[in-house]
């Protein structure tokens, strides 16, 4: 049963773009229909470029759940989130992708912080980056993770974003509408990390951050994830996120703004390393000009030259444990 107050009428918008989903969409919208907060809208933001028989699935679905199904276009998969929200009806946004598990408080975790203070605009939850063969582990560990309500201010919440303990990614944050229509907060037309720029845009935006620790959502990696493909791919199609991140760092604090570059630069040793072969690991690194980091240059100092020799032999080691982590 939920615990949110039974005054609460709040529709809240869940959004999903979709292109060829078939394989996960079901169960992910049957972790839906069994939130224990019900008052919601689900919005699909179909590609009609899709290849399989996603859009049957779902018209199929539809017959038995209210399912919003709206047929687009589009550029990338930021576009399609756009679509979304223009079409959204609901006090607050959620948006799920298509191949994810969901805990059945996902919802009512983050309208409990909302109920709880009303001044917020944005709210995140507790998430887990998993295999999908891991998912019975995924459920264990979030079944018995801590649940804790704590409120940041805005610099801090962007500094915690930064450094990985808040979480980067658009299906942790519920959103009060207003606020994105107020600030005209859209997503970047891009299909790798467009959810970076904008939940970073978020945080710019909002004066306090709510954080719910319960971990309420799994994301899971498997074969088909974006995020696993051929890493030169991957770097090429990022241009468009990275290009915007680097614009929304020259408002941040210099401090801030350095470490998101770093991240950036942290992002190519990581695709690298689960792409490649350890020669070509390095190559790549020199390509993306990696070697400009202040990490990399040890100066004429004794202590200098052995920083970057330990430097080295824990790139290596990183590497091997990235490679090994893949295979996970």
């Amino acid at each position: 049963m939920s615990t949110v107050s039974a005054e609460s009428k709040s529709l809240v918008s869940i959004i999903i773009p979709i292109y060829n989903g078939i394989n996960y969409i079901e169960t992910t919208l049957n972790d839906l229909f069994a939130q224990t907060y019900q008052n919601f809208e689900i919005i699909i933001a179909y590609d009609e470029k899709s290849t399989d028989n996603t859009l049957a699935l779902l018209q199929k679905i539809s017959k038995n759940h209210p399912i919003n199904i709206d047929i687009g276009n589009d550029s990338s998969t930021g576009a399609a989130r756009n679509r979304g929200i223009s079409l959204a009806k609901g006090e607050y946004i959620v948006f799920v992708d298509s191949d994810d598990r969901i805990l059945p408080d996902y919802l009512e975790s983050m309208l409990t912080v909302f109920e709880a203070h009303p001044e917020l605009d944005v709210v995140c939850c507790g998430t887990l980056f998993i295999h999908d063969t891991k998912i019975p582990y995924g459920l264990q560990k979030a079944k018995n993770s801590p649940t804790e309500i704590i409120l940041y201010q805005k610099d801090d919440a962007i500094m915690l974003k930064i450094f990985d303990i808040l979480p980067w990614g658009i299906w942790a944050h519920m959103i009060r509408r207003a606020f994105l229509i107020d600030n005209n907060l859209k997503l970047p037309d891009c299909t790798v990390r467009e959810d970076l720029v904008f939940t970073l845009n978020l945080f710019m935006h909002a004066e306090k951050i709510g954080y719910s620790t319960k971990i309420v959502y799994l994301y899971l990696k498997h074969a088909e994830s974006l995020t696993t493909s051929k890493f030169d791919k991957w770097w090429k199609e990022s241009q468009i996120s990275r290009n915007e991140l680097a614009k929304l760092s020259q408002n941040l604090p210099q401090n801030a703004a350095k470490e998101i570059l770093y991240r950036d630069q942290r992002l190519v040793a990581a695709g690298s390393a689960c792409s490649y072969d350890y020669k070509t690991y390095l190559t790549v690194l020199h390509q993306y000009d990696v070697s400009h980091l202040s990490f990399y240059r040890g100066g004429d100092s004794i202590s200098g030259k052995m920083s970057v020799i330990v430097f080295n032999i824990s790139k290596y080691l990183y590497y091997r444990s990235i490679r090994y982590m893949k295979k996970i």
